[in-house]
């Protein structure tokens, strides 16, 4: 599957316990399937995932809409835990994070509410 974000490369698998979730090896952001988040936080899988050397998004494509290709739509932005933007697709339920915002979400006091 193509990356959501910048379109430009195939995703990759990447495993943590027993969660496998896409990453995106040019933007390195990663796709989760709907429960992913709440597992990978609560287990504190998230620095697994995420590259530890954060490279920040450029603006031009963070404001970029993430294109679910399973359902073939646009996904929506929610905001969430540490005015975190979420690309969120409401037909399967995916999201897509940008690079270092699992790890934002990973450091908020109060978790995922």
């Amino acid at each position: 599957m193509r990356c959501p974000k910048c379109r430009l490369e195939q995703m990759e698998s990447i495993q943590a316990a027993d969660l496998i979730v896409l990453r995106c090896p040019v933007c390195q952001g990663v796709l989760l399937e709907e429960g992913q988040l709440r597992a990978l936080v609560s287990q504190d899988l998230a620095r697994f995932i995420e590259d530890v050397e954060h490279h920040p998004t450029p603006d031009a494509l963070d404001e970029a809409r993430s294109h679910c290709y399973a359902c073939k739509v646009d996904m929506e932005l929610i905001r969430g835990p540490m005015d975190v933007f979420i690309n969120w697709c409401a037909s399967c339920g995916s999201i897509f994070l940008d690079q270092g915002e699992l790890t934002s979400i990973r450091q908020h006091p109060s978790g995922l509410r």
